[in-house]
């Protein structure tokens, strides 16, 4: 599997870029320690890791469609490092309904990347690259 995402993207590396940032940030949040008064109702964290890991396994599935079962089991794995790693700290801790709001995010990601076929992300691509090249003509564009 090539770490550079499809050819059909003019800013693969700028995605796979983003989409790394991104999943770092994830990773940050979910180990530094939290103020839980901030939670309004005792179910948002699960929301929040459900929307979280769904973004990230859409964000990468858009990148890599025909690399979903990989991608599954790379972001599941993370998804249960980073709940080992809480944990391990005295100001955070690992749930097992974390890691299942975790994985059903996971699913629903790929579920809504594999139904759109990825044209949310390449329509960004592309308008970016007609922005950055006005000079291409529509249905033209080179590599």
């Amino acid at each position: 599997m090539s770490v550079i995402a499809s050819q059909a993207y003019h800013y693969a590396r700028l995605w796979l870029t983003l989409g790394l940032f991104m999943l770092l940030v994830i990773i940050v949040l979910s180990l530094i320690a939290i103020d839980q008064s901030m939670i309004s109702f005792s179910y948002l964290d699960k929301v929040e890791h459900f929307i979280a890991w769904g973004m990230m396994m859409f964000w990468f599935v858009s990148l890599h469609p025909r690399r979903g079962l990989v991608l599954l089991a790379i972001l599941l794995t993370l998804s249960l490092g980073v709940e080992l790693a809480q944990a391990l700290t005295t100001w955070r801790q690992g749930s097992a309904g974390d890691l299942i709001a975790n994985f059903l995010g996971l699913l629903a990601g790929w579920a809504i990347a594999r139904a759109t076929g990825g044209r949310l992300l390449r329509y960004l691509d592309e308008w970016l690259y007609r922005r950055a090249n006005p000079n291409i003509s529509p249905g033209r564009t080179t590599k």
